[in-house]
C-alpha cells in the first residue's frame, strides 16, 4: 500500500512547490517560525553555521548554508565529499553496485554512459544526507572535471524504506553526474535528486537547476577545455538532503579505503 501511494503521489509537483515555499522571506514572523522550528526538529548544527539563525532569509537559505570559514580545512588529498553516511559500499561486482543486500543496479546506467575494463574492478562508496547535515557537496580529489551530466529523472524519496522496496531507486531518480579525471585514476561523483529536493545547483553549469517545468531532457555539459578542481572545493548544493554516490576505476579503487559510518566533509578518505 505504501508503495501505492508513493508511485501515485505528484513527487515531481510536490517538490517544485516545496522549493517555491522554501524560497519565500516574508511574512518574516512565519518565516522566523518556521527557521526555530526546523532548527530543533531536525537539530541542526548552527555552531558550524557561517551565520546566525536571524541572517538566513529563507528557509532554503538555511539549507543551503556555507559552514564557518575554516572550519573544515583540507588536510589531505582525498576526502570525503559531503556530511553524511556511507550505507553501502565495496567493489563494483560485474559492473553492478548494492542497493541492498539481494538486490543491485548499474554503473553504466547510473552514470549515464558505457564504463568499460577500467571499471570492472572498480569500486562505489553511497553516501545518505539527512535534513540535519550540511547540503553542499565537494570533490573528494583533485583533478580535471571534463563533464557535468544532467540525467532528467523522477523523484523517489531515498530514505530507508525507498531503498529497500523501490528497485534500481538511484537510476530512475533525477541525477548530476561529475567526471572527474585524476593523475590517479577516473572517479564519477553523482548527485542523487529525491522528493523533497527536486533542485540540484552546480557552479560549473550555472544556469542548470533540476526538476523544472520546461525541457525535460538528459544534457551532456563538456567544457572547451578541462576544468582544474581541487579537493575540498565545492560540486553542487542540494536543497535538502539525499545521496551521493561515488563510483571509481580500478587505479582508484586500491588508493581510496571506503567503510560504512559517519563522515564529515573534508574528512580523509582512510
Amino acid at each position: 500500500m505504501k508503495y501505492l501511494l508513493f508511485l501515485l503521489l505528484p513527487k515531481e509537483l510536490l517538490s517544485r512547490f516545496l522549493g517555491w515555499m522554501e524560497h519565500w522571506e516574508s511574512p518574516r514572523p512565519l518565516i522566523e517560525w518556521m527557521k526555530r522550528w526546523f532548527v530543533g526538529r531536525y537539530k541542526l548544527n548552527m555552531a558550524e553555521a557561517e551565520k546566525p539563525l536571524e541572517e538566513y532569509r529563507s528557509l532554503n537559505d538555511l539549507f543551503t548554508r556555507h559552514l564557518k570559514p575554516g572550519l573544515r580545512p583540507i588536510l589531505s588529498g582525498q576526502v570525503h565529499p559531503c556530511d553524511a553516511v556511507i550505507t553501502q559500499c565495496g567493489a563494483l561486482d560485474g559492473l553492478q553496485l548494492t542497493q541492498v543486500k539481494g538486490w543491485s543496479y548499474s554503473a553504466s546506467e547510473l552514470v549515464g554512459e558505457e564504463l568499460g575494463k577500467d571499471f570492472s574492478k572498480g569500486s562505489f562508496a553511497t553516501y545518505y544526507l539527512c535534513p540535519t547535515d550540511y547540503h553542499r557537496v565537494h570533490f573528494p580529489l583533485s583533478g580535471n572535471l571534463v563533464k557535468v551530466r544532467h540525467l532528467v529523472g523522477k523523484l523517489w524519496p531515498v530514505n530507508e524504506w525507498s531503498v529497500q522496496n523501490v528497485k534500481n531507486l538511484f537510476c530512475l531518480n533525477e541525477r548530476l553526474v561529475f567526471e572527474l579525471r585524476t593523475t590517479q585514476g577516473v572517479m564519477f561523483l553523482v548527485m542523487v535528486g529525491a522528493t523533497n529536493v527536486g533542485h540540484i545547483t552546480t557552479p560549473f553549469v550555472p544556469d542548470l537547476q533540476t526538476n523544472l517545468n520546461g525541457d525535460r531532457k538528459s544534457k551532456d555539459f563538456s567544457f572547451e577545455s578541462p576544468v582544474t578542481v581541487n579537493a575540498g572545493d565545492e560540486a553542487g548544493i542540494f536543497q535538502m538532503g539525499s545521496t551521493v554516490i561515488l563510483v571509481c576505476d580500478e587505479s582508484l579503487s586500491g588508493r581510496l579505503k571506503f567503510e560504512p559510518g559517519v563522515t564529515r566533509m573534508g574528512q580523509p578518505i582512510c
